[in-house]
């Protein structure tokens, strides 16, 4: 049995697009046995290696191919157009958890994402596709931004029945004692 050409590519992409994660600090683990559109479950860490508690799913993308629907802005290339059918875009952003879409380029060892989100995706008719912006590389000046996109889905903390009643009760005195604490 002869394995398809792409196989090597894809797999070594996702390989190396696990080894960005781990050197990032993150737990990153393959999905290989349930593919479904996810290739990588990621497992954000903060900087001094504490276990965020949320997940980020991955669908890697490899090869020069990926890399052919460039989008110029002011004759720059401002990143590249990843299309695929509408049900991949729903199945990543109606998910759980927040998915990214990453571009895997070889020539250069470099990985570029994007956060699916239903702003993100612009619909052509029966496929879709989405901008992976040249500067949303996956390397430590872009950490926070993709732990932010892990985090993003998580409801936020809503506040109910607080006493506050404005600063205008609060004599001049107390508010500088205050800010100084």
């Amino acid at each position: 049995m002869r394995a398809p050409r792409n196989e090597a590519t894809g797999t070594s992409g996702e390989s190396e697009v696990k080894a960005e994660f781990e050197r990032l600090g993150w737990g990153a683990m393959s999905a290989p046995e349930h593919d479904i559109g996810t290739d990588l479950f990621l497992s954000p860490r903060d900087d001094r290696r504490f276990d965020l508690r949320t997940m980020l799913g991955a669908q890697v993308k490899t090869g020069p191919s990926q890399f052919r629907n460039e989008c110029i802005v002011d004759d720059q290339i401002a990143g590249w157009w990843f299309s695929t059918d509408l049900t991949h875009f729903e199945y990543w952003s109606n998910h759980a958890i927040p998915h990214i879409i990453i571009l895997r380029d070889q020539n250069t060892n470099k990985s570029y994402w994007q956060l699916v989100t239903p702003d993100n995706i612009r619909r052509t008719g029966k496929t879709a596709k989405i901008l992976i912006p040249r500067d949303q590389t996956i390397d430590k000046s872009h950490n926070r931004d993709l732990q932010n996109a892990a985090l993003s889905m998580l409801p936020s903390p809503v506040w109910e029945g607080s006493a506050w009643r404005g600063s205008s009760t609060i004599n001049r005195e107390t508010l500088i004692r205050c800010a100084l604490l």
